[in-house]
């Protein structure tokens, strides 16, 4: 039990690992690369980026 207990105490002294900020440049397109910036997380395409456009859109709209 002693051992378990000095294992499980060096898992939570690790740092954590960093992430990579940086978005693959060869798997993205300009156009994607864009879409991919205008929400978080910034390096990849999600269901967040769309959501937000479609809401920009729809401000364009109302206004013109």
């Amino acid at each position: 039990m002693v051992m378990a207990r000095s294992s499980m105490r060096q898992q939570i002294t690790k740092p954590p690992q960093k992430r990579k900020n940086k978005m693959p440049l060869n798997k993205y397109s300009s156009k994607q690369k864009k879409l991919a910036r205008i929400a978080p997380p910034r390096d990849k395409i999600t269901g967040a980026d769309f959501k937000k456009l479609k809401k920009k859109k729809k401000v364009k709209k109302g206004k013109a």
